[in-house]
């Protein structure tokens, strides 16, 4: 399947087919990447199921925060590579709480999250207003 600029896709079954057959998921974005933008492969990964290894950034950071771990955080590529070598040693081996990130990271949760930022932002206007007056 190619778009109108001759680039390839894999079918959506491919695709699946092939995800469920990864262990992890390497993010090896430079440091500075992601501050204004979020990432799909990072929503593929909780989606399915799939932990990630990712260099360390505010963005990564900030998603561990609100969601827990999923995956590992490393400070380089060297860090990535001890990571990777000490699973394969079977010293290294975690269970993460995936169905838990999905219920957090759901359409249903953000937007109740969002109502309340509304929510917070309408009574903090009012206040704002009252003592205006």
């Amino acid at each position: 399947m190619s778009n109108e600029h001759g680039l390839k896709f894999v079918p959506a079954d491919e695709y699946a087919s092939r995800i469920r057959q990864l262990d992890y998921i390497l993010l090896l974005y430079p440091a500075d990447s992601y501050k204004l933008t979020a990432s799909g492969a990072v929503m593929e990964a909780i989606k399915w199921g799939k932990p990630i290894i990712a260099i360390r950034n505010d963005y990564f950071e900030g998603l561990f925060q609100k969601y827990g771990d999923f995956g590992y955080l490393v400070n380089n590529e060297s860090e990535a590579v001890n990571l990777i070598l000490s699973m394969l040693s079977g010293r290294e081996k975690r269970n993460f709480d995936f169905a838990a990130i999905r219920k957090q990271s759901s359409p249903e949760a953000i937007s109740f999250q969002m109502k309340n930022v509304i929510e917070d932002i309408k009574n903090e206007l009012k206040d704002e207003e009252n003592i205006a007056k």
